[in-house]
């Protein structure tokens, strides 16, 4: 039995003392497998503990990174970095950034989500369309859809985003909730095309509808003809999301099912 190992964009340490053929192997497996591996043996332990293995295996099976974006959106992706490039860009000690931010969750409890140079609303919007056409689905990318100032990205950056609403900020007046996210040291609140290119890419990769009850605050505020307020990013239903104050054509109340979510940024230059 031949057994293909797929190629990944590994970073080698400058480490004579970890193994260099199980260093790719182990590159291919998942955050729970490696955690099985560290107890086979010492060898394969001091190899499994190495800081770039896991931050390349966190790159290849968890992160949603530009090349996946390339995937579903062709040409919509005018500018996607190399592979490696790409993962020295993800911070070293992802997995402890991961622990400090959000006690208690496990990684897939959240998403990391490459936010690729240019990216806008519409373009996300564009990707969503061609990919449930491809599907046959008669479902629309957006239900409802008031834009904000629809600005496109600069420079492609990391972010990484809880699968939900903070529950400390459910019910809460907006300040109140920025206020409370930034005690957490979370970067809040996030921008609509931030929360829309995390949702999207959950439901482009597993077919989940994320915050489908919920719905995010977002910095950027939206104008109705009588009302105005804080954009919302919710209610992704068959029909598609909702984007707009309130997300369904009202304001956007203080409820419970509305809140901010936990979001780190992460910046890097590539070289």
């Amino acid at each position: 039995m031949t057994v293909e190992i797929k190629q990944s964009p590994f970073v080698y340490e400058n480490n004579p003392t970890l193994n260099p053929v199980l260093l790719p192997i182990f590159s291919c497996v998942d955050l729970s497998t490696l955690g099985t591996i560290r107890q086979v043996c010492q060898q394969w332990k001091k190899t499994a503990d190495s800081p770039n293995l896991e931050k390349n295996i966190i790159y290849n099976t968890v992160a949603f990174n530009c090349q996946k974006w390339r995937n579903y959106g062709g040409d919509e992706i005018k500018s996607c970095d190399n592979e490696e490039s790409e993962l020295k860009s993800l911070p070293d000690n992802m997995s402890e950034i991961f622990k400090n931010y959000f006690p208690g969750k496990k990684m897939k409890d959240c998403l990391l989500v490459r936010i690729p140079n240019g990216t806008s609303l519409l373009t996300l919007k564009r990707i969503m369309q061609k990919f449930l056409q491809k599907k046959g689905s008669f479902s629309e990318a957006f239900h409802h859809f008031i834009s904000p100032v629809d600005n496109a990205t600069g420079k492609s950056y990391w972010i990484l985003m809880s699968k939900q609403v903070l529950d400390v900020t459910r019910g809460k007046h907006f300040k109140q909730q920025v206020e409370l996210a930034n005690n957490l040291g979370y970067d809040a609140p996030p921008k609509a095309v931030e929360a829309v290119a995390c949702i999207f890419s959950e439901f482009l990769s597993t077919g989940n509808r994320l915050f489908n009850s919920d719905s995010i605050r977002c910095e950027e505020r939206a104008k109705l003809k009588h009302t105005s307020g804080q954009v919302c990013v919710g209610g992704f239903d068959w029909d598609g999301l909702n984007v707009g104050p309130g997300g369904d054509g009202g304001d956007c109340f203080d409820s419970g099912n509305v809140g901010i979510v936990g979001m780190k940024r992460f910046f890097k230059h590539i070289t």
